[in-house]
């Protein structure tokens, strides 16, 4: 799906990504962690977990502290994007 986004990237540079990552899915995928690190890179996104509770973006500094989760949901935006701070949902009591 990224590989085939790259028209829609450079047409919308306010848009952002979100996707669910998880390094045990990688290698089913054809992809790799070098491979989101250079697709983030290309497209100058940042990166961010999107917490599972409160839906608040936290950022992280590359995909390599992701390795440790099982899974995790993440927004790629580029930097300056409001994105961050409007997808916190709320949801936690």
């Amino acid at each position: 799906v990224l590989a085939g986004m790259e028209g829609l990237l450079a047409a919308n540079p306010e848009i952002g990504v979100v996707a669910e990552y998880a390094v045990s899915h990688l290698g089913r995928a054809g992809t790799s962690e070098a491979d989101w690190e250079a697709f983030r890179e290309r497209h100058g996104f940042d990166l961010y977990r999107i917490d599972d509770l409160t839906g608040a973006c936290l950022p992280v500094e590359a995909f390599a502290a992701l390795r440790d989760e099982v899974s995790s949901n993440i927004l790629l935006c580029r930097p300056g994007s409001t994105l961050p701070s409007t997808m916190n949902t709320g949801a936690a009591a």
